[in-house]
């Protein structure tokens, strides 16, 4: 899984051939929240020991970074639909 944004001590990463909707998994101290990279930064899932604070930071990087990360997705998803023809 590929990382495509370090900031703040947290690490973005998208999986190359992962399922809709657009999501990233960001690890942050001890754990991992699965975020949607929409304008809200939804949340859909967190693992591990994450407290509200850093959800919080998470949200708030995520959508602060949008275009980047969307465009990251894009770039990746362009290459396997590309592989698969």
């Amino acid at each position: 899984m590929p990382t495509v944004l370090r900031l703040q001590g947290c690490i973005w990463r998208i999986y190359t051939h992962d399922h809709p909707p657009p999501h990233a998994h960001v690890k942050v101290g001890d754990g991992i929240i699965v975020i949607n990279l929409d304008t809200e930064g939804s949340l859909r899932r967190v693992t591990g020991m994450v407290n509200a604070a850093e959800i919080t930071k998470v949200q708030t990087l995520t959508v602060q970074n949008l275009p980047l990360l969307l465009a990251a997705r894009t770039s990746m998803h362009e290459v396997k639909d590309n592989d698969d023809r």
